[in-house]
């Protein structure tokens, strides 16, 4: 998860389009997000909120539309994060609005 998390903050620090009140508010989430992640230790739903994290990383790295193309039979990376989500709503809601959050402002960057 870390890698992906990298590339997240990489991609969030490098666009201009972002105020600094909006960058500060991204990164302060992603690494809200990596605490939780690692308070869980093993438990299950940690593997499911990586699985999230690593969604997220490969809907906004442009491989969504390339996935898409090749597998239409298949859900986007973005479905599968918004599904992800949907998922850890009922046992881990601070984690799920943290994650929609962010896939919320990634979406709204372009990203």
């Amino acid at each position: 998860m870390k890698p992906s998390l990298q590339r997240l903050r990489d991609r969030i620090e490098s666009n201009a389009s972002l105020s600094g009140e909006e960058r500060e508010t991204m990164l302060g989430l992603l690494a809200d997000l990596e605490k939780e992640t690692d308070s869980l230790g093993d438990h299950p739903d940690a593997e499911k909120i990586r699985e999230a994290v690593t969604l997220a990383d490969t809907a906004t790295a442009g491989e969504a539309e390339a996935s898409t193309a090749e597998k239409e039979d298949e859900e986007s990376p973005l479905e599968a994060l918004q599904n992800a989500i949907l998922e850890l709503e009922a046992s881990h809601p601070k984690t799920a609005n943290m994650l929609s959050r962010i896939g919320q402002v990634l979406a709204n960057m372009g990203i």
